[in-house]
């Protein structure tokens, strides 16, 4: 029983320090692990030609598959992209696919079309606008040609980005506050993009792109599905298991030990004064006691011999 107990203590030990490093670990920007049905929906504004327009993009797992893009090959997620604005007085939803590599969703593809606008953007390698894990200080350099289409005009450019990042940090959007890395996005030192990183969410909580030091696009998450962030309930969980497996463990300790005490002999008190021997059982001296000697008991008168008669 003493064995089992200490494979259980040793089991419940494990399982902490298993949920304890599951907790440190969400706390650094880890690649997100998408599942078909995730989805993010950002809602903010947009400016275009002058005027503020208000607008919705939503963003949604599809499938996993391989796509190319000019000299690369990736396996990439492939999701719906949905942007729908007021523009004008008049309601537009703009659909679209959006192609992310799988591991660091770095951008691969992107294509919108809407009415007879087509318009189609392709990076070459994929460009990293994140590099995991995530940490404060970090800075990397990620070039790219661009391959942009529209109207049936092709034209690329060779672009790199140097992202530095900064946080954690405490960010408050509708869909809730969450714990995010900063990614300033910058080209030749000018911050032009500002992405908010959140592992629980396994995307961006916000996003924010200047042009010209004028703010342009700004999107806050509002609401989403990442099947991935489960985890962390599994933790809460582990923790549950945790103190039902201690508890148990002290309650089974406690039962062992009485039944224990329960079948060891009763030590009984001496008995005073001390009983007598059974018969046959001489016992000396009694009580552990030294023997005392009888009392004097003189003899019995005997009268002196008469003398013997002369003849």
């Amino acid at each position: 029983m003493r064995k089992f107990i200490t494979t259980i203590l040793a089991t419940v030990l494990a399982i902490g320090s298993f949920a304890l490093l599951g907790t440190r670990a969400s706390a650094q920007g880890n690649a997100p692990q998408w599942t078909i049905g995730d989805y993010w929906e950002y809602t903010g504004s947009v400016v275009l030609s002058g005027t503020t327009t208000t607008m919705v993009l939503k963003i949604e797992v599809k499938e996993k598959t391989t796509v190319t893009e000019g000299t690369t090959t990736s396996e990439a997620y492939r999701c719906d992209a949905t942007l729908s604005m007021v523009y004008m007085g008049a309601s537009m939803s703009v659909p679209g696919n959006y192609y992310v590599k799988a591991g660091n969703i770095a951008s691969i593809k992107v294509d919108f079309s809407y009415v007879s606008l087509q318009f189609n953007m392709g990076f070459d390698p994929p460009i990293e606008t994140v590099r995991f894990p995530l940490s404060n200080g970090q800075t990397w350099t990620s070039s790219s040609q661009v391959r942009m289409t529209s109207y049936g005009y092709t034209d690329y450019q060779n672009v790199s980005v140097e992202p530095a990042v900064s946080g954690p940090e405490s960010t408050t959007v509708p869909a809730g506050t969450f714990s995010a890395f900063v990614v300033d996005e910058r080209v030749q030192g000018v911050t032009f993009g500002r992405m908010y990183y959140s592992d629980s969410v396994g995307f961006y909580v916000k996003l924010e792109l200047s042009a010209m030091g004028m703010s342009s696009l700004a999107l806050e998450l509002k609401s989403y599905r990442y099947q991935k962030a489960g985890s962390e309930l599994t933790v809460i969980l582990l923790s549950v298991v945790l103190i039902i497996v201690v508890v148990a463990a002290v309650v089974v300790a406690l039962l062992w030990r009485a039944s224990r005490r329960a079948r060891m002999p009763t030590q009984m008190p001496p008995q005073w004064p001390p009983q007598a021997p059974p018969q046959g059982q001489p016992q000396w001296p009694p009580s552990g006691q030294p023997p005392q000697q009888p009392p004097y008991q003189p003899p019995p008168y005997q009268p002196p011999p008469s003398p013997p008669t002369q003849p």
